[in-house]
């Protein structure tokens, strides 16, 4: 059994999902991608809002892309939290005020644009 986990985007709480698998799997879609068969259960609130926005035709494509989005939304959050600390101020005192890190930006705009000329001539 899998649970789906997130969909803030959707305002919907996470437990109220359950996904079982039908067990069988088969070529599908345009790109020949290995979908497998599953059942859903979705509040019927939820699935009022849902069918407003999309077909009935078109639920599926709907959930598929919404779960890729909040996937790569999780992901994005994670390798944050992952990287969280690795910037500190005490290492680039060089810009430590706004007026700092505007010059620094300005002479790295001013490098790409001298590379840039370099090499289109």
């Amino acid at each position: 059994m899998f649970f789906l986990r997130g969909f803030r985007d959707l305002a919907v709480q996470p437990e109220r999902y359950r996904m079982t698998m039908s067990g069988e799997t088969r070529e599908m879609g345009e790109e020949g991608m290995q979908k497998m068969k599953m059942q859903v259960v979705f509040p019927r609130d939820l699935l009022k809002e849902v069918d407003q926005v999309v077909s009935r035709r078109k639920r599926s494509e709907f959930i598929v892309e919404a779960t890729r989005k909040e996937l790569r939304r999780q992901r994005l959050e994670q390798a944050m939290e992952k990287a969280a600390g690795a910037w500190s101020d005490e290492g680039h005192p060089e810009l430590s005020t706004l007026k700092e890190v505007h010059r620094w930006l300005a002479q790295l705009r001013a490098e790409t644009g001298r590379r840039m000329e370099h090499l289109h001539g």
